[in-house]
C-alpha cells in the first residue's frame, strides 16, 4: 500500500548509517541501523512520519510511532510497481533473486538490490538482509 504522501517516479541515492558495536574494548559487529532515501541533496528543513491511509499521529503517544515488523532486521524498500511485479513471481524466482546462499557478516555487503521487471518499466528494489527484531518507523 503506497504511503500518502508520495515521492516523484526517478532514481534517489539511499544511504545506510551504519552502527559499530563494541564488546570487550573491540569492534564487534557492524549493523545498518537505518537507511535514508536521499530524495533531495538539501538541509532538511523539517520530518514528517511516513504515514499509510488512515493513519493519524494526532492518535499516538509521545513516543510511539507507526512503522513495520522487521523481523531478523529485514527490510524492502520499493515502489508500487516492482511490488506488483513481484505479486506475480513464484518463491523460486524470488529466492533466486533476492535469497543469497551465503548472507555476508559486513551488513553493507548483505544489502541485496536486484530489477524486478514491471508491466511498463523495470525497477530497482533493494532489500537489507541482518538481524534484529524491532519495529521501524518508516520516516
Amino acid at each position: 500500500m503506497p504511503f500518502v504522501d508520495a515521492v516523484a517516479p526517478g532514481r534517489y541515492q539511499l544511504r545506510a548509517w551504519v552502527a559499530v558495536l563494541h564488546k570487550d574494548g573491540r569492534e564487534w559487529q557492524r549493523r545498518i541501523a537505518a537507511v535514508q532515501l536521499m530524495v533531495v541533496d538539501e538541509p532538511v528543513a523539517a520530518w514528517s512520519m511516513a504515514l499509510l491511509p488512515g493513519q493519524d499521529t494526532a492518535s499516538l503517544g509521545d513516543e510511539d510511532f507507526f512503522g513495520y515488523a522487521v523481523d531478523t532486521g529485514t527490510g524492502t524498500l520499493a515502489d508500487q510497481v516492482a511490488i506488483e511485479a513481484l505479486n506475480e513471481w513464484d518463491y523460486e524466482r524470488v529466492d533466486e533473486l533476492f535469497i543469497p546462499a551465503q548472507i555476508p557478516d559486513d551488513p553493507i555487503d548483505a544489502v541485496v538490490a536486484g530489477v524486478v521487471e514491471g508491466a511498463d518499466r523495470g525497477q530497482r528494489v533493494r532489500r537489507r538482509l541482518g538481524m534484529g527484531r524491532r519495529r521501524v518507523p518508516p520516516t
